[in-house]
């Protein structure tokens, strides 16, 4: 039996749209996701605000190894989402894959909902469709 995550697959952008070095932000359902395009082709997914204070990410600055919060300065490793300052952070990463130089961000699915804990939202993911549920800490 096969346990690998499956995954509901949404289009968020094209490869022409962000070019190696730069930073962007997609939409995925209500929620905006940051794009990060590392030096060498690699791209990745992570959710696009800091966990410090909720600023968007993609309004900071991307030297193509760190992102670094406006802010307060916070920086996180952009091939990994690690925390660099301060070290015990970690940005939420999705699963992302190209074809066709389209960019596609996976959502869990499991049996056709799946519930995802980004930060402190929850969302509710159902045919596709994406409900926001907020809780407070």
């Amino acid at each position: 039996m096969n346990n690998a995550p499956k995954f509901n697959w949404v289009e968020v952008a094209s490869c022409d749209d962000i070019w190696e070095g730069e930073m962007l932000d997609v939409e995925l359902g209500e929620k905006e996701v940051l794009l990060v395009h590392c030096p060498g082709g690699k791209l990745q997914a992570y959710q696009s605000t800091c966990p410090h204070q909720r600023i968007s990410l993609s309004e900071g600055k991307f030297d193509g190894k760190a992102i670094t919060c406006r802010a307060h300065l916070w920086q996180f490793d952009a091939a990994t989402g690690k925390g660099i300052n301060p070290e015990k952070c970690q940005l939420f990463s999705y699963p992302l894959k190209v074809e066709n130089n389209l960019i596609y961000i996976g959502i869990p699915q499991e049996e056709n909902t799946a519930t995802l804990t980004i930060q402190n939202s929850k969302f509710k993911i159902q045919n596709s469709k994406i409900n926001k549920h907020y809780h407070v800490n």
